[in-house]
C-alpha cells in the first residue's frame, strides 16, 4: 500500500495519532503533526508514491511537524520542523509548504 491510497481524512488522522511509517528510499520515516490539518494535503502529494510500512516499523528519522511557541504561536500561523527533535528550519508559514533553511 503507498500513501496515495489512503484518503486525505485517514492521512490526517494517522498524522495526528502515533504518526506513520513511510519508506523513503533505504530509510524508514515517521511523521507526525498533531496540529490542524495544514499540510495532510501538501504532504500526501509530494509523498503520495511512496510505500507505508507497518506501524512498529523501527524509524531512522523522525519528523514532526507542529505549532512554535511563544508569540510565534499568535502573531500569525506559523508551522515548525522538528527532525529526530532538531529544529534545522525556521518557523514558516502554515500556508508555504516548504520550510527555508535557517543556516545552520
Amino acid at each position: 500500500m503507498i500513501l496515495g491510497d489512503l484518503s486525505v481524512a485517514e492521512f490526517s488522522q494517522r498524522l495526528k495519532g502515533a504518526g506513520l511509517r513511510l519508506r523513503i528510499g533505504p530509510f524508514a520515516v515517521s511523521i507526525r503533526y498533531l496540529h490542524r490539518d495544514l499540510f495532510a494535503p501538501t504532504l500526501q502529494f509530494l509523498y503520495g508514491d511512496f510505500p507505508l510500512l507497518p506501524d512498529d516499523t523501527p524509524a531512522e528519522f523522525r519528523v514532526r511537524l507542529g505549532r512554535p511557541f511563544g508569540v510565534r504561536r499568535w502573531v500569525r500561523r506559523q508551522v515548525v520542523f522538528w527532525l529526530d527533535d532538531i529544529e534545522p528550519f525556521y518557523p514558516f508559514p502554515a500556508a508555504l509548504p516548504f520550510p527555508c533553511s535557517n543556516g545552520e
